[in-house]
């Protein structure tokens, strides 16, 4: 069953009109936060998005539990064929020239593994972060504020 939605999911994750990257050309650090959460909540309610421009990147940790590996590696299929990931590239290109950071890579933070968009190169891998003790640390503290913060409203 997650298979069969993996699809939609991701067709729709930035095909919302809130999320054009073309809309993103100039934007703040905290503007394309802001757009990025809009575009992932829907389908991870409990994301935490940071966008770091001194490492061309943006963060998403889903706060997603118990997705096994099919799941994530049909994710990694599906990202290239994302109208939305295809225009992350052209914002690459010429952005710059607009005055739009040079975002590289899109990261989909997930347990202990991360579906990696390469902008550049438009494809997406499955991959375990280089330092696997710190990350599901930092999954972890980052999962836990926002459900106190939910519980707390």
């Amino acid at each position: 069953m997650k298979l069969f939605l993996a699809g939609p999911v991701l067709a729709l994750l930035f095909a919302q009109s809130s999320c054009d990257p073309s809309k993103l050309v100039g934007a703040s650090p905290r503007q394309i936060q802001l757009k990025t959460e809009q575009a992932v909540r829907p389908y991870f309610p409990n994301a935490v998005v940071q966008v770091e421009p001194q490492q061309a990147m943006i963060l998403v940790t889903t706060c997603a539990r118990n997705l096994g590996p099919a799941m994530l590696q049909e994710i990694a299929h599906r990202l290239p064929d994302v109208d939305e990931f295809k225009k992350l590239d052209r914002l690459r290109r010429y952005g710059p020239l607009l005055g739009a950071k040079p975002y590289r890579q899109f990261v989909l933070g997930f347990e202990h593994q991360q579906v990696i968009y390469d902008i550049e190169h438009g494809t997406a891998s499955v991959a375990a972060p280089p330092d696997a003790t710190a990350y599901n640390n930092s999954y972890s503290a980052a999962c836990i504020v926002i459900l106190r913060e939910d519980a707390a409203h």
